[in-house]
């Protein structure tokens, strides 16, 4: 795709994420300033007051360079008629390395629940001429100390009872209890479920969303398994769960299956 245009300038880069969050993503070459941080609100200030039919018909527009944008616009199309008044939107600024000042302003603003999240790169020249990439993400979307009007969101049975609409519920219901027998934490967003580290609550292992009509999408991230439980590789995890993407679907005819194969995966995560 390509950069899109809204009335404060180019967004870099415009994504949803696994919980159905619209996400601003601010790149920088060099480091980065507080004015990056005031840049990216301004964006997501256009992202969260424009209609549903102008934001499709900008991303829309930069499509044209992706193999399947039919399947982009798909989810595009169900997050519009997701979103209400109160239309999500979060924040990542990266850059190579971070101004004190910004690291001041991001900890503020996490005390208001702003979802912000800064991630600085450092590049290392060994001896043997190999580059090593040095990645620190600076995190303030689980403030303690929020002080804000709350968030809406739902509980997790609010947003399992659309999966038990679809005749999936029994479905949704063993993942779910899967999960949190584990040790897992299950956080509820406002259309979907997200499977946490019980320490690290703003880590995503996995997402349940519930779509009405459609089906249980779920998602998984491989690193991030990896990353919490050694003991699980990249690869393991790939192989046994399989593809993570739109097409992952769990539907009346399959669910039985699918279900079976995250439950015995979770089962049998290390200790």
């Amino acid at each position: 795709g390509k950069q899109l245009h809204v009335d404060a300038g180019f967004i870099d880069v415009l994504c949803l994420d696994a919980t159905g969050r619209w996400v601003i993503v601010e790149l920088k070459k060099a480091r980065l300033y507080r004015d990056a941080i005031a840049q990216a609100i301004d964006y997501a200030s256009c992202v969260q007051t424009i209609d549903g039919v102008s934001l499709r018909s900008l991303i829309e527009e930069g499509l044209d360079r992706l193999s399947d944008p039919e399947s982009v616009l798909e989810s595009v199309d169900y997050q519009i008629e997701s979103d209400d008044q109160d239309r999500e939107v979060a924040i990542i600024v990266a850059g190579a390395g971070v101004d004190p000042g910004l690291e001041r302003v991001v900890n503020y603003l996490g005390k208001f629940e702003i979802p912000i999240r800064v991630v600085s790169f450092d590049v290392f020249e060994a001896t043997d001429g190999s580059k090593l990439l040095v990645r620190e993400v600076l995190d303030e979307e689980m403030s303690k100390t929020a002080t804000g009007p709350p968030k809406k969101s739902r509980t997790v049975a609010e947003i399992g009872a659309v999966a038990h609409r679809d005749g999936l519920g029994e479905a949704f219901d063993q993942i779910v209890t899967a999960a949190e027998e584990a040790g897992l934490f299950c956080r509820p967003y406002k259309h979907s479920v997200m499977v946490t580290p019980p320490t690290h609550k703003n880590r995503c292992l996995m997402v349940l969303t519930p779509r009405a009509g459609v089906g249980l999408r779920m998602y998984h991230a491989p690193d991030a398994l990896a990353e919490f439980f050694p003991a699980l590789s990249v690869q393991k995890v790939k192989e046994d769960l399989g593809p993570s993407d739109e097409s992952y679907l769990l539907t009346q005819e399959n669910w039985q299956e699918r279900t079976q194969i995250l439950v015995d995966f979770l089962e049998q995560l290390p200790a």
